[in-house]
């Protein structure tokens, strides 16, 4: 009776090792999405905070104006 592969010590460390090979891939493929993710809501949250400082700017202008066509009834 032949002696299958899975049951020899050899082949079970080569299978070892190109499991956690594989796991390797798998784990830099899923940092490199989670990078992608973080960066884009950094991105996003830039954004955020530029349209924020635009209106706060704007505000104090409209009630400048807003004040000076009060006064000028």
């Amino acid at each position: 009776m032949p002696v299958s592969c899975v049951h020899t010590k050899p082949c079970l460390w080569a299978r070892l090792c190109v499991l956690l090979f594989s796991l390797c891939f798998v784990i830099e493929a899923a940092a490199q999405t989670s990078g992608d993710i973080n960066a884009a809501g950094r991105q996003a949250d830039q954004m955020q905070r530029a349209q924020e400082e635009q209106r706060r700017q704007a505000q104090p202008d409209q009630a400048r104006s807003f004040g000076r066509s009060r006064s000028a009834l």
